[in-house]
This record gives structure tokens, sequence and C-alpha cells, in this order.
């Protein structure tokens, strides 16, 4: 048999946006789940796979003269330049991970055979299932033919004029709804097997408990030969099929505790390689807890699912912003406008006096290694997130409000204060990370070596990992205005 390929280097995504353009070369994150833990294709030579998805996977777009358009679940198409006997059957393995109704092609390569893809139209009318939430605006979609793979084509990406930003609508329904499910399960839910570590599939038989969050770019009123100028109207919107393309998705699981009432847990969130790092995540992020805080009294609190590091700081990101809206955390007075009145050079001193009475209180009010019980008390009545958030978010704000970094000694106290805040939270990934030194040198923990090496790791990881959070941080405070 010949050696065997590398699943993730052999397999390709390719996503239709909403001008109909199709971007391609976006590699699979995970397919372990697929083709076991070594995630290789046996009994190929010169393999390669490519799963081509419409705009809005799972819909049926009406057939136009002329348009032979991807079919509502895509197209795999698999091609070697040999294949042996008893070789993988990717698309049976690869099952779970292939929408309904795909159409798989698999065949030797033919010579002069094109690049797969859609067929150039823009995205047909669609009227998403279920509810819409509300739109928001994100940087414009991609345009290109390929994912930017190597640095030169990122590099040319960059330089290129910016599309114009985005307008994005989110849309909630119920996995109950008829139409959701079919959509969820027969197209959006196999799209996390590809991008999402340790992703299984939901039980329909839940369906009143889960939620689908679906993020669609739309045309606004004007583009594309649609009427209108602009200021769509919510309610029209809501019933009116138009030219959307899906951006991203996500689920949440809603269930009741004991004795503290209702919960939702947001469980699992895709953008489409094409869509990321354009804000859609925060976009679609701030819908879903707008929708639960909606809620009122009646939810108790808003969670995450085991999430990736990515989603942890994107998370935290978001919360930062909506805790500093709130000021909750700030001693500062009341605003003064100063009247507006009287001589200028007067009215900028009382101002620069106003502002640095205001640098001043907020800097008292971060002195602390934590906020008061009544500020956590209040910021998780407005915003359902944990304590551990309430007291992220603290920290990140402190870093700007209650720091002065040239100030060592300042400095030192703060970033103790997060070391010791790391040591209660990442207590067993320290312990592995002193288990794991002290074996590499073959010691014994209980000896002396072995407890001065330990201690070492344990400095060295808070160390490292105090470095990840206050960059996680200073990335964060940077999108606050």
């Amino acid at each position: 048999m010949p050696a065997p390929t590398p699943a993730n280097a052999a397999i390709r995504l390719a996503f239709t946006t909403l001008s109909g353009a199709t971007v391609g070369g976006y590699a699979p994150e995970y397919t372990h789940q697929f083709f076991g833990q070594d995630e290789e294709l046996r009994g190929y030579v010169g393999v390669r796979a490519t799963l081509s998805l419409p705009c809005n996977p799972g819909y049926a777009a009406p057939a136009a003269p002329g348009v032979q358009p991807l079919p509502a679940g895509g197209r795999l198409r698999v091609r070697w330049d040999e294949r042996r006997p008893g070789a993988d059957d990717i698309p049976a393995l690869a099952a779970e991970g292939i929408p309904a109704g795909c159409v798989v092609e698999q065949g030797a390569t033919e010579e002069g055979e094109g690049a797969e893809g859609g067929d150039g139209s823009a995205a047909p009318p669609f009227l998403p299932p279920g509810t819409l939430l509300g739109s928001y605006e994100a940087k414009g979609s991609p345009t290109g033919a390929t994912a930017a793979t190597t640095a030169a084509a990122a590099a040319a990406a960059a330089a290129a004029p910016a599309a114009p930003a985005a307008l994005v609508q989110v849309w909630r329904a119920r996995l109950s709804d008829p139409a959701m499910r079919a959509q969820f399960e027969g197209a959006l839910q196999p799209l996390f097997f590809w991008y999402i570590d340790g992703a299984s599939a939901i039980d329909a038989a839940d369906g009143e408990r889960w939620e689908v969050y679906a993020a669609y770019e739309v045309l606004r009123r004007g583009e594309g030969g649609e009427g209108g100028e602009g200021g769509d109207d919510e309610a029209e919107e809501a019933t009116t099929a138009r030219p959307r393309a899906l951006v991203g998705f996500a689920t949440v699981f809603t269930f009741q505790t004991p004795f503290q009432g209702e919960r939702a847990r947001v469980c699992q969130v895709l953008v489409l390689p094409p869509y990321q790092g354009r804000g859609h995540g925060a976009g679609l992020l701030r819908a879903i807890n707008g929708s639960l805080r909606a809620r009122g009294d009646k939810l108790s609190l808003i969670t995450v699912e085991d999430p990736a590091p990515a989603f942890r700081r994107l998370r935290t990101r978001v919360d930062l912003a909506d805790v500093a809206a709130l000021g909750l955390f700030f001693g500062r007075p009341a605003d003064d406008d100063g009247g507006g009145d009287g001589d200028d050079a007067a009215a900028a001193a009382s101002a620069a006096a106003a502002a640095a009475a205001a640098a001043a209180a907020a800097a008292a009010s971060f002195a602390a290694a934590r906020p008061s019980d009544a500020a956590v008390g209040a910021v998780r009545a407005a915003l359902k997130i944990t304590e551990r958030q309430v007291q992220l978010c603290y920290e990140g704000l402190r870093l700007r409000h209650g720091v002065d970094r040239s100030d060592e000694a300042a400095y030192k106290v703060y970033r103790l204060d997060v070391k010791r805040r790391l040591l209660a939270d990442c207590a067993d990934e320290i312990e592995e990370a002193m288990r794991a030194a002290c074996a590499d040198e073959e010691l014994d923990r209980a000896s002396p070596e072995g407890a001065v090496l330990a201690k070492v790791a344990r400095k060295e990881w808070l160390d490292r990992r105090y470095k990840e959070v206050e960059a996680a941080y200073d990335a964060a405070l940077r999108h606050l205005a």
C-alpha cells in the first residue's frame, strides 16, 4: 500500500458567498472524527477531495435558465492519481460531515479538469426559518477565489481596496421548528464535525430546549437590483425572501436548575471560514446575549460549554465591552457639562479638573484585586454572566483604569493579583506542568531536587500564562471606545 495521505492536506472546503463567488481552499480543522486519530487517508496516491457548499446549505435554489446551481447539500468531488484495492471509502467514513443531498463524484483525475465551485450566480432569494432578531455590520464579504494560504497572498489581500461593510441579519429558531430541524440536521450540523473538536449530534427529542441562531449576510436595499434606498423595514424583512448567504450559526441549550431557575448554555458556535476575522463572531454572540437577556428575571445565567481558547477570548472581549458600558466598577462623580458659558480657559480648566477627578475615582475603584460583592451582583443581574467572567472583565478594566504600567511597584501588585487568580483557576494545568517537568528529568516530586524543579516549572507556567492574559486584555481593550 502507498504511504498514507494526511487528511487535512487532502481535503478542502469551498463556500459560496452572497455575490456568487466561490471561495475555496479551506482545510478542515479536524478530521480525526472521520479518519481516526492519525487523520490519514489510506490506499491512495495523489488523493484530493473538495466539499463545495451553496450559500445557504440545505436550501434548494430554484432552477434558472442556463444555470446549474450547486445542490442543496453541495457537491463532494473525490479525485486521485491512483486508488488501490481496499482504499478508504472517503464519503462513507466522513458521512456525518457531509450534508444531506450532497452529490458525490469519485474517480481518477481527468486531464484539464477545472476547480470545483458554484456557478457564479448571485444568491437566490431565501427566507430563513424562525424569527429575525436584528442586524449588525461587519467587514465586507470575501471576494477572492481561494483562501490566502501564503504570506504573499495574505499581503495582497490586505492591500486590496476594502469592501463595503456587510449587513448581516441574525435569526433565531427552535430546533422543534420543522423547517429549522430539517436545515440544521441536514446541512448545518455536519459542518460542526469539520471545525469543532469533539462535535456530537444533537438529540432532536430535546428540540424545544434547543435554539439555533444563524447569521446571514443580506443585500442592502438598492444593491443587486433591489428597489428602495436603505432603511430596511424590519417587519418586511422578517417575512420577505431576499438574497441571503449564511455567515455562521450557533446552538443554545436552555435548562432548569433546582434552585436558580432557568439557565442557557451556548454550546457550539461556528463562523464559516471565509467570514472569520471580520467581526461576525462578536456580532453573533452579542445577538445571542441580547436575545437571552431579554428574558429578564426568568433567566438566571448564560454559560458556555467547554469553549475553545479563541472563543474564550471573544467571549471576554464582548463581555468586557458590556461591563464597561454599565459603568458599575467606576467610582466617578456625576457628569457635568460645565454649562457651556463663561471664559473658554476657565471651562477648559474645569473640564481638565473633572477629567482628573474621574481618573482618580476610577483608579480608586480598581485598587482591589476583586470587585465588591455589590458590583458583582449588579453586573450578574444585568448581564447574566458568571462570577468568573465578571472577575475577568474587572481585571481587564483595571489594567486600563487602575494600573500605571510605568509604576513598577503598582504593576507588580496587579500581576501578582492575576497570578493568584490563575493559581486557583488553573490548578490542574499547573499540576500537570510540574509533573511533566519532573518526569522529563526523571526526578521524584518528593525529592529536594524535584521540589525545586516543580517550583520553577510553576513560576514559568504562571509567567507565560500571565503574558497571554495581559495580551488578551489589551486586545479586548482596543475594541472599546
